[in-house]
């Protein structure tokens, strides 16, 4: 029995010997590649030619470790952008991340950027007991309450902004613009001459499509398949720097700083629903339940926490390991990365409040309905009448014929994103509407009704 027990501990350890031997002959010229091994083949005659840019666009954003780490300007804007909140206790840098390329940076990110102007960064913290923390030597800091030393050696110490003081900064200073070549690096510098805080950096590693932008806004185009790693770099390595991220396409405006409603919901990842249907946004997602929406990541809140870090690098993984399928989203990644990343990791997951964070997707005129109507969603028989019993048209139109939407509608919105609306120049149009008919507070149509009734 002891020699037959010899023998099996000596072939157990030949065995992991010969596998080692085997591993490290055999890892070839893409050894430790962790994420990104199904890229290694140098061949791509038997890829799909449609997939070969998003190839491209994988090994453009990563290495052979994993997500590509952030260059020093991606750190030093971040840090020079970022705001620290304390609530509750606790202190947190915030960020908003966006992209553009030169069509977007001329054309929507103006829209975007006076939306964000409009707003004092401290808009809403009182009234929720939560403070903005800045930077010894700040516009504001003078009128700071607390005891301030202004000979302190720490450039960074932060010090709270005073009841009813002014921080001299808007929401557009928290924006970081990213940008893929000189031109869009050009047309986003033009606007910060306008006096918009916004900050831009160029990353040379993307690559523009040999067609140039004319397709990205083409749903599953060589182009838009590829903006989702780039995406997923960006909300990574400004996770991984400790900034919690609002991380936006170009195409939202903001009306109300989301902050208030962000802290008070408590998610470590909370993200806009695809479509109206019932949600509560106290609820973490759960798969099967009938509080599971399809996420839109439009716009998403992330937090720097671990969890968070773990899923969206998993995420960026699951883009790799389907990089040749030619209908690649990274909104479909997501949702299926987080259904079962979240709740393995205790992530605290959310949808955002969809009554509120508002898509263009929906129809009518936002997404509607009483709160009672929530406590529905963990009633057993409820939950399996979900997709019949929760989906919502919204609010009617003001006008049925003219199809407007007015300040009835849109006064307690935080943002709207603008989807499913057709061409780039749709967007550019209902986002300007939007943005007059809430400023002069008169109704508009804010919406292409040829594609959204």
């Amino acid at each position: 029995m002891e020699m037959k027990q010899h023998v099996t501990k000596f072939v157990k350890r030949w065995n992991f010997l010969l596998l080692a031997v085997l591993l490290m002959h055999g890892a070839g010229p893409c050894s430790g590649r962790i994420l990104i091994n199904n890229l290694c083949n140098p061949d791509n005659a038997t890829v799909d030619p449609e997939t070969i840019f998003t190839r491209a666009a994988a090994r453009a954003h990563s290495d052979n470790l994993g997500v590509r780490v952030p260059s020093s300007v991606y750190r030093s804007i971040l840090k020079e952008a970022s705001a620290a909140i304390q609530y509750r206790g606790e202190g947190r840098k915030w960020v908003m991340v966006t992209m553009a390329d030169k069509k977007v940076a001329e054309k929507v990110l103006p829209l975007t950027l006076q939306a964000l102007g409009r707003l004092p960064l401290e808009q809403g913290l009182e009234s929720i007991n939560a403070t903005l923390l800045l930077r010894q030597g700040s516009p504001g800091t003078d009128e700071a309450g607390g005891d301030v030393d202004v000979g302190s050696s720490n450039p960074d110490a932060l010090v709270p902004l005073g009841p009813g003081a002014s921080s001299g900064r808007n929401m557009s200073s928290l924006l970081v613009v990213v940008t893929w070549d000189a031109d869009g690096q050009k047309a986003c510098g033009e606007l910060q001459a306008r006096g918009y805080g916004h900050k831009c950096v160029q990353d040379h590693l993307h690559e523009l499509h040999e067609v140039g932008s004319t397709k990205m806004a083409a749903f599953h185009s060589p182009e838009f398949n590829a903006l989702g790693f780039a995406k997923i770099k960006y909300l990574y390595n400004a996770l991984s720097l400790g900034y919690d991220v609002m991380a936006m396409d170009a195409d939202v405006l903001v009306l109300q700083s989301p902050f208030p409603f962000v802290l008070q919901q408590r998610a470590q990842l909370a993200a806009l629903t695809e479509r109206c249907e019932v949600v509560d946004p106290s609820m973490q997602l759960q798969l099967g339940k009938a509080r599971h929406p399809n996420q839109n990541i439009g716009v998403m809140f992330a937090r720097a926490d671990g969890p968070v870090v773990r899923c969206v690098e998993r995420w960026f993984g699951s883009m790799v390991a389907h990089v040749d399928y030619p209908r690649l989203w990274d909104q479909e990644e997501f949702n299926k990365v987080l259904s079962s990343c979240a709740p393995h990791m205790g992530l605290r997951w959310h949808s955002l409040d969809n009554r509120r964070f508002v898509s263009m997707c929906y129809p009518q005129c936002g997404c509607t309905y009483p709160d009672s109507d929530r406590e529905l969603l963990s009633d057993p028989v409820m939950r399996r009448k979900h997709f019949e019993w929760s989906y919502r048209r919204g609010m009617p139109y003001e006008d049925p014929e003219k199809r407007t939407c007015g300040p009835s509608t849109w006064s307690d919105w935080v943002l709207a994103h603008f989807p499913c609306q057709g061409s780039l120049h749709d967007k550019i149009v209902n986002m300007g509407r939007l943005m007059e008919g809430y400023m002069l507070g008169e109704p508009r149509v804010i919406k292409n009704t040829e594609k959204v009734p």
